[in-house]
């Protein structure tokens, strides 16, 4: 934890073409460090499943297994709730009509973007966390979930969102290349309509686990795109978050 919190003190001094935001909050507590240490092991985990199974296989046996694997939806761990009101902090200030929330788990954020937007849909490689995300939903509404993979979604689902958000989900991509991240980059762009705006945040530790190693390289893949613009870029500990625009 004391490398994690040196490893953004210095990305601090560091000099990017766009300038990021640092927002330092209090908010890692002795009891998230449990929460830490619950998704590394749920990331080891996940590793071992995959010599043996294709990527959707081991996601629905890890589900099975663990649950809520990566602790997302516990009241005991501050970080996380914490989190998801920052993130969505970031969004400009307008109501959304249809919003995608992609790489979705147990939907813990696709039920809070039902606050702002007026119709949300939970995409997940895993049938299990689907299935256990429906059952968690109460009240339906305006809110629904379906299995489909980020790679090869369904056509009719293209210029349909004026808000996508991929939280902590394409570093969990196997096999994961920037051929792929480009792949995921330009079905994205196709997924929104022009002025459409993706959030896009990572788990980021200064290169000190295997998601962080691969967070700088997402961001800087999906900011290239031609068709998107930077409305706002911020490391906060300990993620990398993003908000950008598709072009009119």
């Amino acid at each position: 934890m004391v490398d994690a919190a040196v490893g953004i003190l210095l990305l601090l001094v560091q000099q990017r073409v766009v300038t990021p935001t640092m927002t330092w909050n209090p908010f890692i507590f002795i009891t998230d460090i449990r929460f830490w240490i619950r998704s590394a092991r749920s990331d080891a985990q996940l590793q071992k499943l995959r010599r043996k199974h294709d990527n959707a296989r081991s996601l629905d046996l890890l589900y099975e297994d663990r649950k809520d694997p990566w602790g997302l939806d516990s009241p005991h761990f501050r970080y996380q709730q914490i989190k998801y009101v920052a993130m969505l902090s970031l969004l400009p200030s307008r109501r959304y009509k249809r919003a995608l929330d992609l790489g979705c788990g147990l939907g813990n954020l696709t039920r809070r973007l039902r606050n702002h937007a007026d119709y949300v849909l939970g995409i997940d490689v895993s049938r299990v966390a689907i299935a256990q995300a429906r059952r968690q939903t109460t009240e339906q509404g305006n809110l629904q979930f379906q299995q489909g993979d980020a790679l090869n979604l369904s056509r009719d689902l293209d210029n349909s969102f004026d808000l996508v958000v991929i939280a902590d989900t394409l570093y969990y991509l196997s096999p994961l290349s920037e051929e792929v991240l480009q792949a995921v980059r330009e079905k994205v762009v196709g997924l929104l309509v022009p002025g459409g705006i993706l959030l896009l945040v990572n788990h980021f530790t200064l290169n000190l686990d295997p998601g962080s190693r691969w967070s700088r390289k997402i961001h800087r893949v999906f900011r290239s795109a031609p068709d998107f613009k930077t409305v706002h870029e911020s490391y906060r500990p300990f993620y990398l978050a993003s908000v950008l625009e598709k072009s009119l």
